[in-house]
C-alpha cells in the first residue's frame, strides 16, 4: 500500500493501518486494523498553478502474511468489493 506523509520514517518501521468500514459492504462494515512495515519510499515533484515546486513524500507498506485471521480475510473481501485501487 503506497501512503502519502509528511516525514518519512525509516525503512523497517512498524506500523498500524486503520481501514475504515465500507457503507453497503457485508462483511467488512466496521474498521479494522493491520500491522504492517516500511518497505520503501517515494518522493516526487511537481509545479502548482503559481508556479511553486511542490514535493509529495509517500512510503510503501508491506503487510504481515503470517495473519491469516478473520481481518484478513475480510480485507480481502473488502478489496473485491472496493476494486484494486482505493483512494
Amino acid at each position: 500500500m503506497l501512503v502519502e506523509v509528511d516525514a518519512l520514517p525509516p525503512i523497517g518501521s512498524p506500523v498500524d493501518v486503520t481501514i475504515s468500514g465500507v457503507h453497503g459492504s457485508i462483511d467488512a462494515p466496521n474498521s479494522l486494523t493491520l500491522k504492517g512495515e516500511i518497505r520503501h519510499h517515494l518522493a516526487w515533484q511537481y509545479v502548482t498553478d503559481r508556479r511553486r515546486i511542490q514535493v509529495m513524500r509517500g512510503i510503501g507498506i508491506r503487510f504481515a502474511s503470517d495473519d491469516v485471521s478473520h481481518e484478513r480475510l475480510a480485507t480481502q473481501s473488502w478489496l473485491d468489493f472496493a476494486g484494486e485501487t482505493v483512494h
